[in-house]
């Protein structure tokens, strides 16, 4: 099922009746899991369903249930033996489950709107999340724009008795065993677990798989491994005014020589904002980008069958890998680090700047780091932009936490760094969940094979040198398809900036923008100055290129969410005293 709701109150739940679970899932180890599990499964008719499994699951092992579980999942286990509500995520956290507790009743669900509808609730904004919000702060993962209401974070248990209620990392990349592989059996079982990764997901009732495909290096992989495999169809984005988005070339290239059609959606037909009326922002979060012209994607993946939707998100997450790892490699007493940094600064004419912010640095620590840069950094100051109210920005402490969060964490090694950077982020969330709110309303299904449990606990298990070089990223995988993927594709070196057309979508309908600004909510709340943003506005339509100036699609975004949901749901502002405790 797409989704779920649950609501407990532990001063009246009588202890009567079976075993409940909700769940929405997708299991990669079903077969293992009928097996294993067939003492379990009574009652059940025919082929287990995923929540009958997952039942059998919690019976079988009992809170130690999610580790046994391939896949993208959420649900929530109403045990009344014990009085007990077990609710968990999987690892990397695709499907989502929000909670809030109110006194004695606690409420679940896989999407806010249930939790936000309860007769007579009030529910007042999360200041310090607008904040975040705005200034792009991706911190904080549990963190929602309704104060009291939590997302739990990919691959946590929920544990609620009327004594208490605990979360618990059941997940934890930190306790993996190190792989021990030369490059060349890294990248033979890398292949084979995406290539397990894809087959998994390609496996639907009905209907034709369709792959959301660039001409980048992620999507392409996905789309050879999945070539031949069945019935599968190429939905890709073109451009025709902005020719630095534009890949048709590559597509074109590569839908042949992988004989795959391709169905191209002209993306400058459709604004970002799309029609708000018809498609309201979502009440997770303000943010929306390409939600109009996915949507025709969507729709025609739709008229030819199609039930599900491959893409090639989640690389980014995976294969970045930490800068952190060449001054782990210097203090091992690899030197060939000083060749490599070296010819890196040459060929990007960098001069000593690279030795120092990939060596230096880490080693000194960070309150010497932080004295040399007070002491000889030329820069101004951080400023927060000219529109955040600074009466706002006092509340929620949001320069100094701005300030934290650039600085980024005082220690931690190559991979814990690569953890915070990835999954531990509402960013990476929000992405997630912005497939799937778009696809619901088309009954498609969005699968992300690079978000597999299996490719994240080998990943993490190498060590971080296998995935970071300095002139090449994505290393890892450009040697996993290598004579899968044609090598126009796989060593391309430039990646698309889609940079133009968020410009030309701020740009294309300046009069409905300034309607927004001209008396927008965000000025009423006091969390914007309402003629700052609309001088940097007119600025920004005059051509000026300051940095930070695309950051005005937040002011905008947000003021679109606070109109479409102000006045529902009995939302309310976040008082000052809240804003202050929360930051």
């Amino acid at each position: 099922m797409r989704g779920f709701h649950k609501a407990v109150d532990f001063a009246g739940e009588q202890e009567k009746g079976d075993i409940c679970v909700l769940a929405n899932a997708r299991l990669d180890n079903r077969r293992e899991l009928t097996a294993s599990l067939s003492a379990w499964l009574y009652g059940t008719k025919g082929t287990p369903g995923d929540a009958d499994l997952i039942r059998a699951a919690y019976l079988q092992w009992g809170e130690s249930c999610p580790e046994k579980l391939l896949g993208d999942f959420s649900f929530s286990i109403w045990d009344p033996c014990r009085r007990r509500l077990f609710c968990a995520s999987d690892p990397l956290g695709v499907r989502p489950l929000y909670y809030t507790l109110a006194g004695s009743r606690l409420e679940v669900a896989s999407a806010i709107r249930p939790l936000l509808s309860t007769p007579g609730g009030t529910h007042r904004i999360d200041f310090v999340a607008v904040g975040n919000y705005l200034t792009k702060m991706t911190s904080e993962p549990e963190r929602t724009f309704f104060e009291g209401l939590y997302r739990l974070p990919g691959g946590h248990t929920l544990t609620a008795t009327p004594e208490s209620l605990r979360v618990r990392r059941y997940w934890d990349v930190a306790e993996l065993s190190a792989l021990a592989l030369d490059e060349e059996e890294t990248a033979s079982r890398f292949r084979e677990l995406l290539t397990q990764a894809v087959r998994d997901r390609l496996d639907t009732p009905e209907g034709s798989v369709g792959i959301a495909m660039s001409g980048g290096l992620d999507s392409t992989s996905v789309a050879a491994l999945a070539a031949g495999a069945g019935p599968l169809r190429a939905y890709s984005f073109v451009f025709d005014q902005l020719d630095e988005c534009d890949e048709r070339v590559f597509i074109s290239s590569l839908s042949r020589d992988l004989g795959i059609e391709t169905t191209f959606i002209e993306a400058e037909r459709f604004w970002f904002l799309g029609d708000a009326e018809a498609y309201p922002p979502p009440l997770e979060t303000p943010e929306v980008s390409w939600d109009f012209a996915f949507r025709q994607m969507l729709q025609a993946l739709r008229e030819r069958g199609g039930r599900v939707l491959l893409t090639g998100h989640g690389a980014d997450d995976l294969l970045l890998g930490s800068k952190r790892v060449y001054a782990e490699r210097l203090r091992r007493g690899d030197l060939r680090v000083l060749g490599e940094v070296w010819q890196h600064s040459r060929s990007r004419r960098y001069g000593w700047r690279p030795f120092y912010h990939l060596l230096a640095e880490p080693l000194i620590g960070p309150s010497a780091a932080s004295a040399l840069r007070r002491l000889f950094s030329r820069r101004e100051p951080f400023r927060l932009p000219a529109w955040i109210a600074p009466d706002f920005a006092d509340r929620t402490a949001l320069s100094e936490r701005l300030a934290e969060y650039v600085r980024g964490p005082a220690q931690g090694s190559a991979r814990d760094e690569m953890y915070q950077n990835l999954i531990a982020r509402p960013s990476y969330h929000r992405s997630i969940d912005w497939y799937d709110r778009n696809a619901g309303p088309f009954g498609v299904e969005v699968r992300h094979p690079f978000l597999d449990r299996r490719l994240f606990e080998f990943v993490f298990a190498l060590p971080p040198e296998h995935l970071m070089r300095l002139e090449e990223r994505k290393l890892l995988l450009r040697r996993a398809v290598a004579g899968i993927l044609p090598d126009a594709v796989r060593l391309r070196r430039r990646k698309t900036s889609l940079g133009g057309f968020v410009d030309f979508s701020l740009r294309k309908e300046a009069d409905r923008i300034r309607n927004l600004l001209a008396a927008p909510l965000s000025a009423e709340l006091g969390i914007i100055e309402g003629s700052a943003a609309c001088q940097a506005y007119e600025r920004y339509c005059a051509g000026e290129t300051a940095p930070g100036q695309r950051s005005l699609w937040y002011v905008i975004t947000l003021e679109l969410w606070l109109r479409q949901y102000l006045g529902q749901f009995n939302v309310e502002q976040g008082g000052a005293d809240s804003a202050r405790k929360a930051a």
